[in-house]
């Protein structure tokens, strides 16, 4: 049985941290979790200011496209650990993440 562990960390730094791999990749980013709950309110992306944004999670995203997405945040949190991102909630100044241990 997977090990799961439940992380928490500034919300203004994760969103810092999605920003700065993001631009890394010469890519342009908006990123924002809802206070009080799990649910993603934008991750979207563009390559550049006059081209139109991608949005990775559309309204009415299927359950299984909002857990791809949200696995994506693993690497760019977790930059030294092999987890798989299971939820990311937002309370009012921090996000608890919930990741699978390998």
């Amino acid at each position: 049985m997977p090990r799961t562990e439940q992380r928490v960390l500034p919300y203004a730094d994760a969103v810092r941290r999605v920003i700065a791999h993001h631009r890394a990749k010469g890519e342009l980013v908006d990123f924002f979790l809802m206070k009080g709950g799990a649910i993603v309110g934008m991750y979207r992306l563009r390559e550049r200011a006059d081209q139109p944004w991608t949005d990775l999670l559309p309204t009415g995203a299927s359950p299984r496209r909002y857990k791809e997405v949200i696995q994506r945040l693993g690497p760019i949190l977790f930059p030294d650990e092999a987890v798989t991102v299971l939820t990311a909630e937002r309370g009012d100044a921090e996000m608890t993440v919930t990741v699978e241990l390998p």
